[in-house]
């Protein structure tokens, strides 16, 4: 090939680029071959045209399809069949951040098609946008969320703040039924994430309601912090806030188990006016009070001025997950439950975490239970406390007949919820800390049936 038919085709290819046009394909000759670096992501040698075609059809989804994709070409030099260019691409990824990153190309071409490329790139900067996120920051691969049993929902994601460094944390929720319907907001705690509501979101939908089941930060398809020490009690609370606000949720019935408990009751402290009902199922809000002394299983509750009665149930929690070398979310699942949890549904609470340096969130958690009157915790959980003192709402508690863990709140939030006082509350049979994987649908059918009475 002439340089000028040589540099015509590149531009009809870097054109087609721009405009999607489908016509593409032919451009390329059958045998062509495509060099990414091997410090990317997608690094490798792809071979033939579908092979390559499907690389570019996997590189378009890094980006977000909405908003057009830019393609500067700042330099083209041909000689003949070969051409180098220069170019700059912009664009918005997928996860919402803007891309800017430098390219060159260098063109083999034979008979009127490009038949061999090497791509050249940041492929830093590529990895922190398009695949790691921010420094510091996991994400687990998409790939270990393949096949999960009962998990059909689509995949939303919002992005929050990350306090601890430039860029944002994606941040991952299940969205389901009627966007004008009254939300049904379910929060997870240790050591799980929106899954452990996958019975029970059909049945809120069927009912009519949006069925919405936040990942929190460091759990789930949410990114994960490396750093176990910028996970707080403050900070959970924070963001979850900032999801309920950013998607502007109202009309809220807060659904909330284990930690979800002190997390989603700290956002309706600070947004009461967005909540309509609270269905507290198997959660806390330890303060420590010498109140709760002898009426909580779990003990946790102060003596006198210095010392402190904790139960060793408690603490060996605490203490197993900041020293056993061997912490997974399916032993606690497994451990936690009155009915047996099938294989597959136990692996699929440790897909999120791969290997040990995505579970700096999951060990964080039973850290950060207050154990002292000086714990931080402890003065957030009071200022919950002063809100639900106010809450006139109606507030349920479900709570299993086989969850020591909890056993004895049920009976403070009746106590000291005016919006508890009258209500249906409900001892679930068979089911323990995690009862939405006992008796899940069960568990939803409860909470429609009350929310359409009140």
């Amino acid at each position: 090939m002439d340089t000028a038919a040589s540099r015509e085709l590149v531009r009809r290819y870097f054109d087609a680029m721009r405009s999607g046009d489908p016509s593409l394909p032919e451009l390329l000759s059958e045998d062509v071959t495509w060099w990414v670096p091997p410090s990317s992501e997608l690094g490798g040698t792809y071979r033939g045209r579908e092979a390559v075609l499907g690389l570019m059809a996997g590189g378009v989804g890094l980006y977000d399809a909405a908003v057009p994709m830019h393609i500067e070409i700042e330099h083209m030099v041909a000689d003949g069949d070969r051409v180098c260019v220069e170019l700059v691409l912009e664009a918005r990824t997928a996860r919402g951040e803007d891309y800017r990153n430098h390219y060159h190309f260098a063109f083999g071409l034979r008979d009127g098609r490009i038949c061999e490329v090497k791509e050249y790139v940041d492929t830093l900067y590529a990895q922190r946008k398009l695949f790691d996120g921010p420094p510091g920051v996991l994400r687990t691969p998409d790939e270990r969320f393949a096949n999960l049993p009962g998990f059909p929902f689509e995949t939303h994601y919002r992005e929050l703040t990350n306090p601890f460094d430039e860029g944002t944390l994606r941040a991952h929720f299940v969205d389901e039924g009627p966007r004008d319907a009254p939300v049904v907001l379910m929060m997870h705690g240790e050591p799980t994430w929106s899954f452990l509501y996958r019975k029970m979101i059909p049945v809120f939908v069927e009912a009519g309601y949006r069925a919405v089941a936040p990942d929190a930060i460091g759990f789930g398809r949410s990114d994960k912090l490396a750093d176990k020490t910028h996970y707080a009690f403050a900070q959970h609370v924070a963001w979850a806030q900032e999801l309920v606000t950013g998607l502007d949720l109202r009309d809220i019935t807060l659904v909330c188990q284990d930690w979800g408990g002190p997390i989603g009751m700290g956002v309706l402290a600070r947004e009461v006016d967005r909540f309509a009902r609270v269905a507290a199922g198997n959660t806390m809000l330890h303060t420590c009070e010498p109140e709760l002394l002898g009426r909580i299983e779990l003990q946790n509750s102060a003596q006198g001025e210095r010392d402190q009665t904790v139960a060793t149930g408690l603490l060996d929690w605490i203490l197993f997950s900041q020293r056993s070398p061997d912490f997974r979310a399916s032993m606690a699942l497994a451990g936690a439950t009155a009915r047996e949890v099938p294989k597959d549904v136990l692996a699929a609470y440790d897909a999120p975490f791969p290997d040990e340096r995505y579970k700096q969130g999951m060990r964080q958690f039973p850290a950060l239970i207050p154990v002292t009157r000086n714990d931080p915790g402890v003065a957030l959980n009071r200022r919950t406390f002063e809100a639900l003192a106010r809450f006139e709402r109606p507030f349920l508690t479900i709570y299993g007949d086989s969850d020591p863990t909890t056993r004895g709140w049920e009976t403070i939030f009746q106590e000291r919820v005016p919006g508890a006082k009258g209500q249906p509350h409900t001892i679930l049979e068979r089911a323990g800390h995690f009862f939405q994987e006992d008796c899940g649908e069960e568990a939803a059918r409860l909470v429609v049936d009350w929310m359409r009475s009140t």
